[in-house]
């Protein structure tokens, strides 16, 4: 797994692999699809092995054409914060998903000299350096991107500290991070307008997913994301490979971001439940959009949403619309390190009438998996041995007065109120009004299929 870089006659001569970027905007998509621990255990020695005596991580893991005791400036490509996080990003989501400190253990020292490096190098508290959101269709603001990467990786050594039982070092992380992150909004956050600027798919979608949003503000954030969407804005700064005229016009209803973006743009899509506005996106026969690259005849993922000028056909950066297959679709999340608690919570758009997704997990196999036949939904359920989960099922808005919702023969729920008793199934209420509704139940270990309808007003 791997990164192609373009040959440039104003730079050095980028030949070679790296890791960085890739391995943790990939991560979460990936690890739905294979065992990634071995592989992504190995990627976090690389780069410890790499760290320069500063503490700095280079763009590029390994990094072939400079050693260690390279003291030259060669810019973003030298060292990037959106790449160099990998150190950062991948220890946690290993933690995450495996259950495994030790990992935080391994990684926790070059965690902390890679922030402590950044630091070095703000201006006015912030942190605006780097290859910011990498071939954008709808360029990038790199101060926005690569500050936002440096509130998370503060975060990230926050927890890690406290998980490992750091507390001096949780306490002092804990007021950087308030620090950073409030130094952010003040940086970028528009609060009369209640969004970031400059105005783009990413620049608010990153806030959004990482928590940087101000409290009390996420539902405006979200709005001017779906209203960027619907009527782009064209962002161009200087450094950002992938400006507007390089893509032509940026469309409405199109994908604007680049290499770090898009991962963050299906999961803000996600989180916000717009699963038919992510079809929509991703259906589009013309560029940028998956579909396009089908129809122009590509059968794996390209480097460049401009299919016609990529240079390499083979990349996985974009691969991230597969965890909102599995997360959103089929509704598959952690909400405890290595998935002692597992999240259901699917979305069911407008005219897809099914969706089978299973996990192998550390703990064993989880399984989603729903169909719509006949305005009536059944959901197959499977949760590994010693897990539980948090069932949302998705009644959306239907009338609870004539709700009714099974699992297996049993009615559990009639009426706007939980019914008859099944062991192992436990009503936790229900949430959300119109099509956000949810009713909301605990399940143990097992396999269950829960069904709804909604019976004719008499």
């Amino acid at each position: 797994m791997g990164q192609n870089f373009r040959n440039s006659q104003d730079g050095p001569n980028y030949e070679k692999l790296g890791w960085q970027e890739v391995a943790w905007t990939m991560f979460p998509s990936a690890i739905y699809e294979f065992d990634l621990k071995r592989l992504y255990t190995k990627i976090t020695r690389d780069i410890r092995d790499n760290q320069r005596p500063s503490g700095m991580v280079a763009t590029l893991v390994p990094n072939w054409f400079r050693d260690a005791s390279y003291t030259g400036n060669e810019g973003p490509f030298q060292e990037s914060p959106a790449w160099g996080s990998s150190i950062f990003a991948v220890p946690w989501l290993i933690y995450w998903d495996y259950g495994d400190r030790s990992i935080l253990e391994d990684n926790y020292e070059a965690m902390k000299r890679y922030l402590a490096f950044m630091k070095g190098k703000e201006k006015n508290g912030l942190v605006s350096y780097g290859l910011g959101d990498w071939m954008a269709p709808g360029g990038s603001s790199v101060p926005n991107v690569e500050g936002a990467t440096y509130v998370l990786d503060t975060r990230i050594t926050r927890d890690a500290a406290r998980i490992l039982g750091q507390d001096n070092d949780a306490e002092y992380y804990a007021s950087e991070y308030a620090r950073v992150s409030t130094t952010y909004n003040k940086a970028y956050f528009d609060d009369a307008a209640g969004l970031y600027r400059p105005v783009s798919e990413a620049n608010e979608a990153i806030p959004l997913v990482l928590g940087i949003v101000p409290p009390g503000q996420e539902a405006a954030v979200k709005k001017a994301l779906m209203d960027d969407i619907a009527h782009p804005h064209e962002i161009d700064r200087l450094g950002s490979y992938g400006k507007p005229g390089e893509f032509g016009p940026v469309l409405p209803f199109h994908i604007t971001t680049g290499d770090i973006g898009t991962t963050f743009l299906w999961r803000a899509l996600g989180d916000a439940a717009d699963v038919d506005l992510v079809q929509k996106m991703i259906m589009q026969s013309s560029g940028p959009s998956y579909m396009n690259m089908i129809e122009r005849g590509e059968t794996t993922l390209d480097e460049n949403w401009n299919v016609a000028k990529t240079r390499s056909h083979n990349h996985d950066m974009y691969g991230g619309i597969l965890e909102w297959y599995y997360s959103t679709l089929g509704g598959i999340s952690a909400l405890q390190p290595g998935y002692e608690v597992i999240q259901l919570k699917p979305e069911m758009p407008d005219g897809l009438k099914s969706v089978t997704t299973s996990y192998d997990s550390v703990r064993g196999e989880i399984r989603s998996s729903w169909n719509i036949l006949n305005h009536r939904a059944t959901w197959n359920i499977k949760v590994p041995a010693n897990a539980t989960a948090e069932v949302f099922v998705p009644v959306g808005s239907l009338p609870q007065a004539n709700l009714k919702i099974k699992e297996g023969a049993t009615i559990v729920y009639e009426g706007g109120k939980p019914a008859s008793e099944v062991r192992g199934v436990v009503y936790e209420g229900t949430k959300g009004t119109g099509n956000s509704t949810v009713v909301i139940w605990k399940i143990g270990s097992g396999n269950y299929q829960f069904t709804w309808y909604a019976t004719r007003t008499q």
